[in-house]
């Protein structure tokens, strides 16, 4: 029964993440037609969100983004970081990773789910980008949504965004 649990989180995951991929494809496209360069957003994403969030992000032919915010990215470390470092932007962009030391979704279900117990989904380590700051958490991988202090953090890192940008439009003009 071990081998059939392990073969059903494998293709459950999977296919999760090959979905949040091409959602996050669904959504540059759209943002592509809707938005132009003076359209800015903020992407936050939880858990298979960092995925969507990162595959829109580099895949915009505008320069959409202000930040992002991963919360438990359940994406490889490798593969975020890459992603980051290709979003087209004539503008210094921080982005926040909120990872945890306490997160069993990603310590246990990634790994099967990924087939990969070396390689660490960028929820549970550090990126090691200059313009990505990493904030060290010991909430489990559902718990944010229940701490005010969270909620808290979101709103300081979204003004910080606003307030960042709005300097960048004061030295241009």
């Amino acid at each position: 029964k071990t081998a059939s649990y392990v073969v059903s989180i494998f293709s459950a995951w999977t296919t999760a993440a090959k979905e949040a991929n091409l959602a996050g494809q669904e959504l540059a496209r759209f943002i592509n037609t809707m938005w132009h360069d003076e359209d800015k957003a903020i992407f936050i994403g939880h858990s298979l969100g960092v995925r969507v969030i990162t595959e829109a992000m580099r895949n915009l032919d505008h320069d959409n983004v202000l930040t992002s915010i991963s919360i438990a990215g359940a994406i490889n470390k490798d593969d975020y970081d890459a992603r980051i470092s290709s979003i087209r932007t004539l503008r210094n962009i921080t982005h926040s990773n909120l990872f945890s030391t306490n997160d069993a979704i990603l310590t246990w279900l990634y790994r099967i789910g990924e087939f990969n117990f070396v390689k660490l989904p960028i929820g549970l380590v550090t990126s090691s980008l200059e313009n990505v700051r990493n904030y060290r958490s010991t909430t489990g991988h559902t718990e944010y949504h229940e701490r005010i202090a969270f909620s808290n953090k979101l709103i300081q890192l979204y003004q910080e965004a606003i307030d960042s940008y709005n300097e960048s439009q004061k030295t241009l003009g």
